[in-house]
């Protein structure tokens, strides 16, 4: 019985990671969540390979991010990731994400279950993984809300088609891509102007290679937006809701 499921792993801001002001992207910030994640789940066997011998694999349902603020380029960084909690269908995973001072850059909660890759739904969660528990002192988070802000009025709209590059080891659209294409929505005058400090985002469907994707936004009230991706026959592929404020 392992002793301590939680993995802590430390990172540099790299070039490739930033904004044109040599800021962490929320992009760069998530990839190295998924990271660790991935690192975490080898050191507990519930990783991609074991769970492809049973034909399986996780997917990201909900995800909530809060940024404190995004490190520069040349940071160091410790992103610290756990399983907090299973039940029959969902498996739940926290991320705390600290600067070399030891301050809090980021948190996030997710919600997660398990694809049967044959019949292409839900799976039940074993009940050996109900043992995996953080120690008692690590403050767990809120989960991920299950519903989102309705989207109301678009005011912006745009296409993109789903390219190879785009997908995991699933063979559907890497989750990350979503959020970016939330974001890329957003016009250059307002991102270099303002910084996210909260994205909740649903995976509802999966995207696939060549499959013409629309994605829609729509503002709330200032610096509020609720976000949308849907394929051709208007199916609801994600949603999204972010925060921001001014640098």
């Amino acid at each position: 019985m392992i002793k301590d499921i939680r993995h802590t792993e430390e990172f540099k801001v790299r070039a490739h990671d930033v904004d044109a002001q040599q800021r962490l992207t929320i992009v760069g910030l998530l990839k190295l969540m998924q990271e660790a994640s991935m690192t975490n789940a080898a050191q507990l066997n519930i990783s991609v390979a074991e769970l492809n011998q049973n034909n399986q694999a996780w997917v990201l349902l909900r995800k909530q991010v809060n940024i404190n603020r995004y490190p520069e380029i040349e940071e160091r960084l410790t992103v610290k990731t756990y399983p907090s909690g299973f039940d029959k269908l969902f498996a739940y995973r926290d991320y705390k994400v600290y600067d070399s001072k030891g301050q809090v850059v980021a948190t996030a909660s997710s919600t997660w279950t398990l694809l049967d890759k044959v019949q292409r739904k839900m799976s039940r969660i074993p009940e050996s993984l109900y043992d995996l528990k953080p120690p008692a002192e690590e403050t767990i988070l809120d989960l991920p809300p299950k519903r989102l802000p309705k989207m109301e009025d678009i005011c912006c709209k745009d296409e993109y088609r789903v390219r190879y590059f785009d997908l995991d080891w699933n063979y559907h659209m890497n989750n990350i891509h979503y959020v970016r294409l939330f974001l890329e929505q957003l016009p250059m005058e307002y991102l270099s102007q303002h910084v996210m400090t909260q994205v909740n985002y649903q995976i509802r469907a999966e995207a696939k290679i060549d499959e013409l994707l629309t994605i829609e936004m729509s503002p709330i009230k200032d610096d509020e937006y609720t976000h949308r991706i849907l394929t051709e026959d208007r199916k609801i592929v994600a949603i999204g809701h972010s925060l921001w404020q001014p640098r």
